[in-house]
């Protein structure tokens, strides 16, 4: 309806993702993956029950007192995923994470070096080295929140 906000179709998106993966049966347990590995070296295993989503507006702040008649210029990016203690956890992405994230679900079999090194190349940063050491973190970040699970050799 023309009386609708803006938002609507995004942020019912956003409340129905949670309920998704709280059912979602995908199985993580025979994943092969070596929850010790190093993530540099070996293939990151990106959890099944990680989803990057983006959205037009930044539905994750909408309430009763926030209530945005327009989509700022910029998209909102958020990862859901869920622990293996069923808990659903939401995190804000910014550019680089979301393309790593993108990168690891398209799961080209590259280690976390080689990940890191063609981010770098694609987004033409001036410092790769700075990006390899941030995205390092971000993996063992990702790793520490059950995002990804482990390595592969």
């Amino acid at each position: 309806r023309d009386t609708d906000p803006a938002f609507m179709l995004e942020l019912a998106h956003y409340e129905w993702v949670e309920l998704a993966l709280s059912l979602d049966e995908a199985e993580t347990d025979d994943l092969d993956a070596d929850i010790d590995g190093n993530l540099m070296e070996g293939i990151p295993v990106l959890s099944p029950l990680a989803w990057p989503l983006s959205y037009r507006f930044p539905v994750h702040r909408i309430r009763k007192d926030f209530q945005p008649r327009t989509a700022p210029e910029k998209a909102t990016h958020l990862l859901v995923w869920r622990r293996h203690d069923f808990e659903i956890k939401f995190m804000l992405l910014n550019e680089f994470s979301l393309l790593l994230i993108q990168k690891l679900k398209e799961d080209a079999g590259l280690t976390g070096l080689q990940l890191l090194t063609e981010i770098a190349g694609v987004t033409n940063h001036p410092k790769a080295e700075a990006v390899v050491e941030g995205g390092r973190a971000l993996l063992e970040e990702l790793r520490d929140k059950q995002v990804i699970f482990g390595t592969k050799p």
